[in-house]
């Protein structure tokens, strides 16, 4: 049987266009909550991926929190990552993201340690 793959945008931001890699608000943060108990599949998740911009991490991490004590991590992959040229499209070189999610993170994927965002 192939794979299932579902893709969840990133919950409620503080910025508005102009903020460097906005974080969610509290709003925000209740969001994902909810997407993580509504969530029909929790039993089936094997991976948990995300784009590398703080916003998208900390609503996998927030929205999936109850796999994260069983091991798995969120593996970053930066070709999900906004593409314009906006400072909310700017994201944040891997150290800096390690700092911010020490625990949660797989940054081992050898396509972003080469990003443009990685030096």
């Amino acid at each position: 049987m192939p794979p299932t793959i579902d893709i969840i945008r990133n919950a409620e931001t503080s910025g508005n266009g102009s903020k460097r890699d906005p974080n969610l608000t509290s709003h925000g943060q209740h969001q994902a909550f909810s997407i993580g108990i509504s969530y029909a599949f929790n039993h089936k998740i094997s991976h948990v991926v995300s784009s590398p911009m703080q916003r998208c991490i900390r609503t996998a991490i927030v929205a999936f929190e109850h796999i994260f004590p069983q091991g798995k991590k969120v593996i970053l992959l930066p070709e999900l990552q906004d593409t314009g040229v906006s400072p909310y499209d700017t994201g944040q070189p891997p150290q800096a993201l390690e700092a911010l999610f020490p625990v949660h993170l797989d940054t081992s994927c050898k396509f972003f340690r080469g990003s443009p965002h990685s030096k």
